[in-house]
């Protein structure tokens, strides 16, 4: 570990550190524009349905196009809009980087292997995702995704580590608990802030 801080109880000293992206270091509305269009009044049953959704799901894993993706959300969250109305709107819900996250990823670089693991589309990957760190994963271009547990293994297996010798950050609970399940030293951080309360405790930096 970088320093001579001391690593907490229970905590190993793993060298790869695998990010969630959107919700952890980049900027999501995808919730609050869903709830907008579908004028529903809990988020919280908005993001259980897209878990839920087998469009959602086959579209991030790349077994659907744009426009079978569009169709299918269109039809089961009853929005009203044309299927590229969507699609555009669609494509600008993730923002950017987060003040300072940038920085903390190159700082976590100079002592850590930094990868990330998101799911992800077509329409969302880009390099900007991917520039930041030492190797990035997406379920659209792996047929994986979270929280099932060949993601993890298969990223394992990519990194040649053991499960256990990596750090896990997610927004997602689920997410977050399959890991924790395979060995993986998993935390829930439900946005930037998060993150570097979790970073700065676990003594990265």
């Amino acid at each position: 570990m970088p320093g001579d801080r001391p690593t907490p109880a229970g905590l190993s000293s793993p060298r790869t550190l695998l990010f969630d992206i959107g919700g952890v270091v980049i900027e999501n509305v995808m919730f609050d524009e869903l709830q907008r269009l579908t004028q529903r009044e809990s988020q919280a049953d908005l993001k259980a349905q897209w878990l839920r959704s087998p469009h959602a799901r086959d579209f991030e894993l790349g077994e659907l196009n744009a426009d079978e993706f569009a169709n299918g959300i269109i039809s089961e969250f009853h929005l009203d809009m044309a299927p590229a109305a969507f699609l555009a709107a669609f494509a600008r819900w993730p923002r950017d980087y987060f003040p300072g996250a940038l920085d903390l990823i190159a700082r976590l670089r100079r002592t850590h292997r930094v990868c990330a693991l998101t799911n992800c589309n077509a329409i969302h990957w880009s390099e900007r995702l991917q520039t930041p760190f030492e190797q990035t994963f997406s379920s659209h271009l792996m047929g994986a995704i979270k929280p099932d547990p060949v993601v993890f293994e298969q990223v394992a297996e990519a990194l040649q580590t053991e499960l256990s010798e990596i750090l896990f950050f997610d927004d997602s609970l689920p997410n977050v608990a399959a890991a924790a399940r395979l060995g993986v030293q998993a935390y829930h951080t439900d946005g930037f802030a998060a993150l570097q309360e979790t970073v700065a405790r676990l003594y990265l930096t």
